[in-house]
Order: C-alpha cells, then sequence, then structure tokens
C-alpha cells in the first residue's frame, strides 16, 4: 500500500518542485498543483486516519497462560510429526493454556544436517525432507487445525510448507475456531538455508494479528533480531511475540570462525530477552529438543561413528515477561519433553513504539 502511495505522490510533488513556480505571501500555487496538492493531502488524511483506527486504539491484553513447546519432531515423517503436533496441543489444552507456540519448521524438524554436510551428502536428506514437508491444504493440517479447534486455543505452528515445487520456512496462527488467523513466510532464509528453502514475498510478511487475547506476532529465527522487522512488529501494536528458533548447538561448540550468532545461547539468552524489553513485549522463544537417535538420523553415512552429544543442543526454550524477566525454561537434561507454560500479567513501563502508552490489562 505505501509503496503504491508513493508511486503517485512522487511525480506530482516532483512536477510541482520542478515547475520552477515560487509562491510568495498569500499567492496561490497555478490551479493544477493546488488540485495534485488536495489529492496528496486526501491521500495522506486518509492514510492518517486508518493509522490512528488500527495503531493507536488502546488494546486490551488478557491475563493468560501460554505455552513454549521444547520437544523432538517426527524427523522425516510427515505423520510422525502431525501426530507429536496435536499431542502437544492437546496437552497444553488440558493444561489450561490459551496460546502454544511451537518452534521454527517444527513439522517435519528443523533441517539442522544442512550445516554440518556437503551439497552431495545433502542429496538424500533433501529428498526425504521435501517428502515429509507439510502442505497447507492437507489433511495432515486439517487434523492440525481440528485438534486446536477442540481445544478452543491459539496455536503458532512453524513448519516446511511445500508449495508447488518449493519450500518456505513458514508459520501459521490458527485460532480457537480452527481457521488460520495468520499465514507467512520467513522473508529470507538465513546463509545455508537457501540450500533447502526459497524467499518468503510480501503477501505472505505479516507477523500481527489481532486476537481475543491480545496482538499476537511471530517471527522466525535470524528474523527476531533484524532491527527493521522487530521496528514493523512493535508500530503494529504487538502485544505477545513468538520468536522460534531451529537447533543450535550451544557455545561448547563454538569456534573463533564462526559467528556467536551461530550458537543457541545467545539466541535464547540475549536475543529473546532483548526483544522483549525493546517492544514490551512477552517473547515465548520455544526451541526444539534432540536425542541421540534424533542425531544419528541427521548425520550422513560414514560420519555417525564420531557424532556430538545431543545434550549440546537442548534445554534452549524460554518464556520472558515484557521487562526481559525470565518467567520459564526446561532443565537441560530434560527427560520429558513437552510444554513450558506460564500465566502472568506484568505491566511494562512503556512501550517501544515511541508513545510510552502504558498498555491496558484485564483480568
Amino acid at each position: 500500500m505505501a509503496t503504491g502511495i508513493l508511486k503517485n505522490i512522487v511525480p506530482q510533488i516532483t512536477s510541482w518542485l520542478g515547475s520552477n513556480n515560487t509562491i510568495k505571501g498569500d499567492e496561490e500555487p497555478p490551479k493544477a498543483n493546488r488540485e495534485s496538492n488536495s489529492r496528496i493531502a486526501s491521500i495522506f488524511d486518509t492514510k492518517h486516519d486508518q493509522n490512528i483506527s488500527q495503531s493507536t486504539m488502546p488494546t486490551i491484553i488478557k491475563k493468560s497462560k501460554a505455552a513454549a513447546v521444547t520437544a523432538e519432531p517426527g524427523w522425516f515423517d510427515l505423520e510422525e510429526s502431525t501426530q507429536k503436533t496435536i499431542r502437544w496441543i492437546n496437552e497444553a489444552g488440558a493444561a489450561g493454556c490459551k496460546l502454544v507456540a511451537f518452534p521454527e519448521v517444527w513439522i517435519p524438524g528443523y533441517p539442522y544436517w544442512m550445516w554440518k554436510i556437503n551439497y552431495q551428502e545433502s542429496l538424500p536428506f533433501l529428498k526425504k525432507y521435501r517428502e515429509s514437508s507439510l502442505p497447507s491444504d492437507s489433511d495432515e493440517m486439517r487434523r492440525v487445525r481440528n485438534a486446536v479447534r477442540e481445544n478452543g486455543i491459539y496455536v503458532s505452528l512453524g513448519y516446511s510448507e511445500i508449495d508447488v515445487a518449493a519450500l518456505h520456512l513458514a508459520q501459521v496462527l490458527i485460532g480457537p475456531n480452527g481457521d488460520s488467523l495468520n499465514h507467512r513466510r520467513k522473508i529470507k532464509p538465513t546463509h545455508i538455508e537457501k540450500l533447502v528453502f526459497g524467499d518468503g514475498a510480501g503477501d505472505t510478511f505479516e507477523p500481527v494479528t489481532q486476537t481475543d487475547i491480545g496482538k499476537v506476532g511471530h517471527y522466525n529465527c535470524w528474523e527476531n533480531m533484524n532491527p527493521f522487522l522487530k521496528a514493523y512488529a512493535c508500530c503494529q501494536g504487538e502485544q505477545v511475540h513468538i520468536a522460534a528458533w531451529p537447533i543450535y548447538p550451544d557455545n561448547t561448540t563454538h569456534s573463533p570462525m564462526d559467528p556467536y550468532t551461530n550458537v543457541s545461547d545467545p539466541s535464547s539468552d540475549i536475543i529473546s530477552p532483548a526483544y522483549a524489553i525493546e517492544t514490551c513485549t512477552y517473547v515465548l522463544a520455544p526451541f526444539q529438543h534432540l536425542s541421540h537417535e534424533g542425531v544419528i538420523m541427521n548425520t550422513p553415512e560414514g560420519k555417525r561413528d564420531s557424532v556430538e552429544s545431543e545434550d549440546v543442543y537442548n534445554g534452549h526454550t524460554r518464556i520472558y515477561g515484557p521487562d526481559g524477566q525470565l518467567l520459564a525454561k526446561p532443565d537441560k537434561e530434560l527427560r520429558r519433553p513437552g510444554v513450558r507454560g506460564h500465566r502472568s500479567r506484568l505491566v511494562p513501563s512503556a512501550e517501544g513504539a515511541g508513545g510510552f502508552r502504558r498498555p491496558l490489562y484485564e483480568e
């Protein structure tokens, strides 16, 4: 919308400024320029009214219980991944949660193997991964949406979306009636992710949705550390944010040549609380869990005798309050993966969109 407005406005402004017409005192511009200027003012007035109705109207966030999933996906198996998704939705619903957040591409699991192997080794993995990815219009997705409706909750689901021949790092926010309220794709795959996934697009980018528990938004991985994307969600009045993360090893595996952001600790303990503080949102930061069997499944044959311990990948899921306070986290050695929930009603001292407004809450 903004781009279209600029395309119409810029030529009009350029025409006026470049017309060598100097306006002095009470002198009016030529009739053609007055009409052009009137159209410009009309466009901005309309846009201003829309912004007032969408961004500055007070939004009430209800006291609710939310959960971040920390569990192992069904590697390379769409049916198993679907069953696990429904299982955790049911468990969270039974525990009284109103919002459940799944990690990045929870279905069929984040393909972390792509960071460890060469192209030739990746080919059989790519074939299996594509075959187990989830179409948005599929029986498996309908089963997930039915489970959400039966529990009457909100679910942010990360999945590898297959669309024609392309895969995308997708997220969908499903409402209590089972409808898809927000479907988006990661705008740009990170580094080696381009081996597997395609880009998102403008019509699948919007992150924030108005719900009856507040304004809920979600981003994938590096999107959570992008200042422009944070500002975009913040200016939409986001109140609850899902920072969906993939599988990362922890900082014990860090090497001097590798950016520190390529291990999990900064994502769970620096970036996620920073998002909460800067935007004054509750932040759910789910990570996937990895077993020894999962490590083996994601390692090429011939390299499985020297696989790393699964412990370096686990225990990073977090929930933060809008002041950056840690509200919930799993143990490092999680023997029973599941959902980590928290109920809270903190009032942040200011909001990050520039107005220092106090958000409204109700019990």
